[in-house]
């Protein structure tokens, strides 16, 4: 641990009352981690379209191209708007695209029409 010279005034951040360089820098560094780990961490609870294009690392755009259909299609999916009406082929593109399996591909996509169908029923 870096000393102060003999006779020097030692700088304490008062708010915290540690020395403001060096664990001031590690105090930082920490909540920093901290939060980046927080941040990042995979979604708890219930699989969604959402979900599964942002641990893909996708765009809804991204999506949108690759599956050959529109960017607001997309967008319809993840609000649980509509669901999807593919030929098998654009499934198989689909499970790719989104780097997952069927059965996390049925979970996200029949989540969101439970939940459609809950919230109507729910307002009749």
């Amino acid at each position: 641990m870096d000393r102060p010279p003999p006779g020097a005034r030692k700088r304490v951040c008062p708010l915290l009352y540690l020395p403001t360089n060096a664990n001031r820098l590690r105090l930082t560094l920490a909540l920093s981690v901290t939060f980046l780990y927080i941040m990042t961490k995979e979604p708890q609870g219930q699989l969604t379209p959402v979900n599964l294009r942002k641990k893909a690392g996708l765009t809804q755009r991204a999506i949108a191209v690759a599956l050959d259909v529109r960017e607001s299609t997309i967008s319809e999916w993840e609000r649980g708007l509509s669901t999807p009406h593919l030929r098998p082929s654009q499934v198989k593109k689909m499970l790719e695209v989104y780097q997952c399996s069927l059965d996390e591909l049925i979970e996200a996509f029949e989540g969101q029409e439970a939940e459609a169908e809950a919230q109507t029923n729910g307002n009749e």
